[in-house]
């Protein structure tokens, strides 16, 4: 999935809206991460932060492992668990261009 993730590199995120069940990331270019798993957002010295410390910043990293996501705005570290106990469904994370998707996270 990695190869996907390159459409996130220096896109600009320009809102994020949180609820009970998913994290909705929007980006520039029509471009939007939603994550059902559990994630955490973290600064440089890895302190939780805010939701609101990274609008207006861009993807300056993007990283997948079996077991994790990971996503940078500079200092700022949004990491989602992609493990099994972390499942919360219909999937982990789905990248979206426009209204299609194109990496989804099982």
């Amino acid at each position: 999935m990695t190869s996907s993730l390159v459409l996130l590199e220096g896109a600009l995120l320009l809102d994020c809206q949180v609820d009970e069940r998913s994290l909705v990331l929007r980006f520039d270019a029509m471009r939007r991460l939603v994550v059902h798993n559990s994630w955490l957002l973290r600064d440089s010295e890895k302190k939780e932060v805010a939701l609101t410390a990274i609008v207006g910043t861009t993807v300056t990293d993007r990283r997948t492992s079996a077991f994790a996501l990971r996503v940078k705005f500079g200092q700022f570290v949004l990491d989602v668990d992609l493990s099994a106990t972390a499942w919360n469904g219909p999937e982990a994370a789905v990248l979206y261009e426009d209204s299609r998707p194109v990496a989804v996270w099982t």
